[in-house]
């Protein structure tokens, strides 16, 4: 697993993020959304009426709500996307947890023990 967590000083990448805060794939999800509820809206306006108009602008708006939301900044990560793919690589990927706790138990040692043992008796 990839680990992309770094404790560094809060303008430490800020030189290579355009406006100083986006990634290429951030500034894609926030253009995408901004211009889905745009587009939403208008079609919205031109095309419904009374309660449809409503819900329909208030998903569209809900809709970039959640792109602006993905992109805003997060602690130690770069942003709250950035976090949410590394919540997602962690339950995905595979983990191998080896208990070498106090007991460490070795079958073939053991049988071999035990074999030595019944020919000295």
């Amino acid at each position: 697993m990839e680990e992309r967590r770094y404790i560094a000083p809060s303008n430490f990448k800020g030189g290579r993020l355009i406006f100083g805060m986006y990634r290429i794939s951030d500034l894609i999800v926030v253009a995408a959304g901004t211009l889905l509820t745009i587009v939403g809206c208008i079609i919205c306006f031109n095309s419904l009426s009374g309660v449809a108009l409503i819900v329909g602008v208030i998903i569209f708006v809900f809709i970039g709500g959640i792109c602006w939301l993905l992109t805003t900044n997060y602690s130690v990560y770069h942003n709250i996307m950035g976090f949410c793919i590394e919540y997602l690589d962690y339950f995905v990927s595979n983990k191998n947890y080896v208990f070498e706790g106090i007991v460490n138990y070795d079958e073939e040692k053991d049988k071999k023990n035990t074999e030595e043992q019944s020919e000295k008796l």
